[in-house]
């Protein structure tokens, strides 16, 4: 399963595929983006199972949620730049 989630005006769509397959023995998210229908790009998971792509801004920056190992933080993606937050905390 693939869903896109967001555009923005310069084309960059953003989202999550599903990469959960019976071997497997959790679910697997993987946030992507892709710029004006190009290849999708994957965005990574930081480390743990999952993550997701939630909205772009026109800037290109990417904001979503990944699952760490040990606990669930919420991430801001900018080019290589990872800012991470403690959980139930919320960006102003």
């Amino acid at each position: 399963m693939l869903l896109a989630i967001a555009i923005n005006d310069n084309g960059r769509v953003v989202g999550y595929s599903d990469l959960t397959s019976p071997a497997r023995e959790r679910t697997q998210l993987h946030a992507f983006f892709s710029d004006n229908g190009g290849a999708l790009k994957e965005i990574g998971t930081f480390g743990g199972a999952t993550s997701q792509a939630w909205g772009v801004n026109d800037n290109g920056v990417v904001v979503g949620s990944a699952k760490p190992p040990a606990t669930r933080q919420r991430i801001r993606s900018f080019g290589a730049t990872l800012i991470t937050m403690a959980s139930g905390n919320r960006a102003r």
